[in-house]
């Protein structure tokens, strides 16, 4: 397929007319970013391994308590999400203790991620309003040095 020279003005005005009447919403915008940094994925993801909201749908437990983990390898990130005065309140724990902080990522807004501080034990404690988020925490000197959770919701 050949081009002539008035292609190129051609896609100029196309593109001029997309970014006017069909912009991209900053939620895609953020999650395409986020998308490009994990270009590695299959070496920083670390895959919901256990979701009591699942595993246990049929047997009667506390009404609101939700217990996830999520594990890549020997990183594994243990949580549990209960009703908050604020919103969900979200407890966990990092194994191998390692980050002194992580991240709480959501599509929705764009604003910075939520840094959380962990402590020398790995333990650490959030409140989220409800809806999808995900976690990212890096540890120094060691490959990967980053690893990201799946979505879950709050």
């Amino acid at each position: 397929m050949t081009t002539g020279p008035g292609d190129d003005a051609l896609e100029t005005a196309l593109r001029d007319a997309a970014d006017r009447f069909d912009p991209v919403p900053p939620a895609l915008r953020w999650a395409a970013v986020a998308a490009f940094e994990l270009r590695s994925l299959d070496a920083e993801l670390a895959a919901l391994a256990f979701d009591s909201a699942q595993e246990l749908a049929t047997v009667r437990g506390p009404s609101g308590l939700r217990l996830l983990t999520f594990a890549a390898g020997e990183r594994t990130i243990e949580l549990e999400l209960s009703p908050g005065d604020a919103g969900r309140r979200v407890v966990g724990q990092i194994f191998p203790v390692g980050p002194d902080r992580l991240e709480v990522q959501r599509p929705d807004t764009d604003a910075d991620p939520i840094e959380v501080p962990v402590d020398p034990l790995g333990r650490f404690t959030a409140t989220l309003t409800p809806g999808p988020f995900r976690l990212r925490c890096r540890w120094p000197g060691e490959v990967p040095t980053a690893l990201v959770t799946e979505w879950a919701t709050a």
